[in-house]
């Protein structure tokens, strides 16, 4: 009943002396722990597959040469840069032209007892596909097997597909291949040291297969870096990814580039090509309207009709001015005219073109015979003679006159009459101009429209060749992919330090529950707590020690 009801106490407070002993008795277990954990690390990275990392960081770098010529941003600089490559790289299309340049059309497999080794560029012989007809065969395992020093035979499933030699074509009616040894010696140790099998890739599933791998990550957005990086077992494989994949992407760039300002110029060729013959029918018809129509410029046109209709117009007063005179005339020259009515006539007629000439000087003889006629009659009388001759004359002179007025009036009006009649055909085209002027207007609209397109599509050519010229994406190589030759996982040094230091823990644990669960007495003060009140005894302390046991049991 006294031992059901004893308690585990523990020791709370520090005793150095328990913490000797049990540092003397205990002392292993950390080593002994950090050795477990240490085997097992060992045991974990022996038979872990390990992961190797290969990468490389470009910079995208724009080079505008455009803007130095022509003072304007280049037509086919991209403002989102980064992100368009980073896309550009992660896309499916640009990693299988990748993975299509690698040597994949066979995977190789050296297989352990628990991990498979992928012999990718590492394996001693080749395996060459000449001829395959039998799709089944794709993605299957095909084991190959070592017979002797040069026979093999290949098996799929445990059966036997064929037989033959190696650096031998291996023909059936389903397939042709051909292993070429790289190395003759190390070829047949591989094959004789371990099961060696192959699969024949399908390109298809390549890029399912292979792009989970693949990390495009962007480094620094001002300097406009990017890192191209490829974590897989097979060192050579993630090396040869990461080169791949810079080399088609700079190839699709540059192309792609290229193609894209090639097939604008050509498309504006082709623009350039239709409007040339548009721009020429719309001159044509211009052309054509203007010779049909006489006009030239509606504006200039207008302008020189109403200065012809006013030039015409005056003409025409001219005329009447004229008449008028002839008018006056005619009604002052009778049979017996007045000599100061006939003077006053010279005037009238002075500076008109149509009296300038015979009319003038007759109505001078006229007034001199009319004069002559005065100064005679003061000394003589109507019947002189002197007086009929001067009669005479003046009636053949008066006659004289009137004809040649009626001449006149009748050469003015026919004057008068065709002025008359081109002023109304003018009148007629100034009035018909404005409807003219909209049909040469709007022809002249079309030419100057095709003129500009054809101008504007011009100008976007010559920009579009400066561009595809001048400007460049220059995709520099920071830091160039390297083999790796040291895994990234497991990391053997983290994990080895990592479980030491757990094991170093765990014994530490261990250490510190054995003192805090120690219950031996190896003082008084431990007698004091269990030995009820009032009992004498006798402090020894090299007694005590020895009689440790007893005195417990006897409790």
């Amino acid at each position: 009943m006294a031992d059901k009801d004893q308690k585990i106490a523990l020791n709370t407070e520090f005793n150095p002396m328990i913490l000797r002993i049990i540092i003397r008795r205990h002392w292993f277990l950390p080593v002994l722990y950090s050795l477990i954990f240490s085997a097992i690390g060992f045991f974990y990275i022996r038979y872990t597959k390990p992961i190797f990392r290969s990468s490389s960081i470009i910079q995208i770098i724009q080079d505008d040469q455009t803007s130095n010529v022509l003072g304007t941003e280049s037509l086919i600089s991209d403002k989102n840069i980064l992100s368009t490559e980073i896309e550009l790289l992660k896309s499916d299309v640009l990693f299988s032209k990748a993975i299509s340049k690698l040597n994949l059309e066979t995977s190789i497999f050296a297989e352990g007892e628990i991990l498979t080794q992928d012999l990718y560029r590492t394996a001693p012989f080749e395996i060459i596909i000449y001829k395959l007809s039998d799709s089944s065969l794709i993605d299957k395992r095909i084991d190959i097997k070592k017979n002797n020093e040069e026979n093999i035979t290949l098996n799929i499933g445990g059966r036997k597909l064929i037989s033959g030699k190696l650096n031998e074509h291996l023909i059936s009616k389903n397939f042709d291949f051909f292993i070429r040894t790289i190395n003759d010696e190390s070829t047949y140790e591989v094959l004789k040291a371990n099961d060696i099998h192959f699969k024949i890739n399908n390109r298809s599933s390549l890029v399912n297969r292979f792009k989970p791998f693949l990390n495009i990550n962007l480094v620094d957005e001002n300097a406009k870096t990017i890192e191209i990086s490829y974590d897989y077992s097979n060192p050579r494989l993630a090396y040869d990814v990461v080169e791949s994949v810079i080399d088609e992407y700079l190839v699709w760039e540059r192309d792609s580039k290229q193609t894209a300002a090639n097939k604008t110029i050509k498309f504006i060729d082709l623009q350039l090509d239709s409007l040339s013959r548009i721009l020429k029918q719309s001159k044509d018809s211009l052309n054509d309207y203007q010779k049909r129509v006489r006009i030239l410029d509606p504006d200039t046109y207008g302008e020189q009709l109403s200065e012809n209709v006013n030039n015409l117009s005056d003409k025409v007063l001219s005329i009447d001015e004229e008449l008028y005179t002839l008018q006056l005339i005619n009604s002052k020259i009778k049979n017996n005219p007045n000599r100061l009515e006939i003077y006053r006539l010279i005037p009238e007629m002075v500076g008109k073109k149509s009296f300038e000439g015979s009319v003038l000087k007759q109505i001078e003889e006229l007034n001199n015979l009319l004069e002559q006629k005065d100064d005679l009659l003061r000394e003589v009388t109507n019947e002189n003679i002197q007086i009929v001759i001067l009669n005479e004359r003046l009636r053949n002179r008066i006659a004289s006159i009137q004809k040649s007025i009626n001449v006149i009036k009748e050469r003015l009006e026919n004057e008068k009459k065709i002025l008359s009649q081109k002023i109304d055909e003018i009148e007629l085209t100034y009035f018909g101009l404005p409807e003219k002027k909209m049909e040469y207007e709007r022809l002249k609209y079309i030419e100057e429209l095709n003129n500009r397109y054809f101008s504007i599509f011009t100008e976007k050519k010559i920009e579009y060749e400066l561009s595809n010229a001048g400007y460049s994406t220059s995709n520099r190589i920071l830091k160039k992919a390297q083999l790796a030759s040291l895994p990234i996982s497991p990391n053997q040094k983290l994990i080895y330090i990592l479980l030491s230091i757990l094991g170093f823990l765990i014994g530490i644990g261990l250490i510190t529950l054995r003192y805090l669960t120690y219950n031996d007495i190896i003082s008084v003060h431990d007698l004091e707590k269990i030995l009820p009140q009032g009992y004498e005894y006798t402090w020894s302390g090299s007694v005590i020690q020895e009689e440790n046991e007893i005195l417990c049991k006897s409790l």
